[in-house]
């Protein structure tokens, strides 16, 4: 999916890119009704360039799961082997906790996987200059 963002900042070649929501995205709630989302991306663009960014398709339901979803998973799944295997509280905040500390761990690995693997991050596609309206009257 291509959508069009504005540059709000640029730090070197560090880019803080704000999109608007499309229309279809109105109703979703998975933005938390906000009207702009921003991003990071690399690239050369100066703040008020307009860009077109090709965000990968499904991603970013994808990287929502694994960052949030595995990390409870293994909280209770620790928490669950704390309780069979040693059965006391003590022993189920302990298995839960390192099952926790080590699914973060993983968490981490598969973003940086992420990030050089390249073909699954955003990335821009196009600049447009910002241009400054003269008005003369």
């Amino acid at each position: 999916m291509i959508r069009t963002g504005r540059v709000v900042r640029a730090d070197g070649n560090l880019l803080s890119v704000c999109f608007e929501r499309p229309e279809m995205c109105q109703h979703c709630g998975a933005c938390d009704h906000k009207k702009e989302s921003f991003v990071k991306l690399t690239g050369n663009a100066k703040p008020g360039d307009r860009v077109d960014v090709d965000m990968p398709e499904g991603q970013l339901l994808r990287t929502s799961l694994v960052t949030y979803l595995v990390p409870i998973a293994a909280l209770l799944l620790g928490m669950f082997l704390g309780n069979r295997f040693i059965g006391t509280e003590k022993g189920v905040a302990l298995y839960g906790f390192l099952f926790l500390l080590v699914s973060l761990i993983l968490v981490m690995l598969y973003d940086r996987y992420l990030r050089r693997s390249g073909n699954k991050t955003p990335k821009i596609i196009a600049v447009h200059p910002f241009e400054e309206e003269n008005i003369h009257e």
